[in-house]
């Protein structure tokens, strides 16, 4: 396998950094978190910006996270997480970046239950 190769197998096709997922098993089953990077083929890196946040990230399997959507694109968090100055900044974003997730999902399913009636 060429160099090119794995760098472009390095995060797999449904998962992009930027993402958010809900964690399927383990002590953290339930919680949400924002896609950062890939440490392996297999494995993700994710930050809640609390007790996950982006100096102790979590390393996940992709079979035990599922995919909820696109919070943010990959290069806008790139940015967003290099604009700020320091750490403890990065982690207050991405916890914002998580609760505006929920709500705009929150009020979608709202939306589409006030619809159904």
């Amino acid at each position: 396998m060429s160099e090119s190769d794995r760098t472009e197998r390095t995060l797999p096709a449904r998962f992009k950094p930027g993402m958010a997922v809900v964690s399927l098993s383990g002590h953290d089953r339930g919680s949400l978190y924002i896609v950062i990077g890939v440490k392996t083929d297999n494995r993700l890196v994710l930050a809640d910006g609390g007790k996950r946040n982006l100096a102790n990230a979590k390393q996940k399997n992709i079979k035990h996270v599922r995919v909820l959507g696109q919070a943010m694109s990959s290069q806008d968090l790139a940015e967003a997480l290099h604009q700020e100055p320091c750490e403890r900044e990065r982690d207050t974003f991405i916890r914002k970046l998580i609760r505006q997730w929920m709500e705009t999902e929150r009020a979608g399913s709202q939306d589409k239950m006030s619809s159904e009636e």
